[in-house]
Order: structure tokens, then sequence, then C-alpha cells
């Protein structure tokens, strides 16, 4: 857990744990078993679960942070390509 908070942190990610007491947030995802890692995109939708966690699993999670983070930036120049060109040749 503590290598994945510092290469997280790094990155500029921010790692959030949580403490669920009466189980609400467990059944709510479906957790059976700790530890249970959810990636959450942009859009706060879940991207990714993983169920247990290994040092070995570091770099797969760097993998996926890293092609959510490139689809955001992807999807945002594009964004913002449509609206530039939408206003030019309209007047």
């Amino acid at each position: 857990y503590l290598k994945l908070r510092k290469e997280l942190e790094k990155a500029g990610i921010t790692l959030t744990m949580t403490h669920d007491a009466r189980g609400a947030i467990s059944r709510r995802f479906g957790v059976k078993v700790l530890p249970h890692l959810f990636v959450i995109d942009h859009a706060g939708k879940v991207a990714h679960v993983h169920v247990g966690y290994a040092d070995s699993m570091l770099d797969g999670f760097i993998d996926e942070i890293n092609a959510l983070l490139a689809a955001q930036q992807a999807q945002s120049q594009s964004a913002e390509s449509a609206g530039t060109g939408s206003g030019t040749g309209s007047e």
C-alpha cells in the first residue's frame, strides 16, 4: 500500500482510503473481500476494479491510470478543437 501511495503521489494522483464500519459502501459496490481497489475515472465512474494487492500489481495500476489520463486529455483536446472550429467561418 505504501509503495502504491508513493508512486501515485509522484504522479499527482490522490489515493483515498475509507473505513466502512456499517458496510454501506461495501454493499453498494459488492465488496466481499479486502483489500478492494476501485479506479475512478474523471467522470466519477468506476473504470477498473482490483481485488487484493501485491507490489507486482503496481505497474498495471499505473498503466490503467495513465491510459485514463491520456483518454481524458485527448477528449479535452478534441472538445477544444471542436469549439474553436465551430465559430470560424460562420461570420
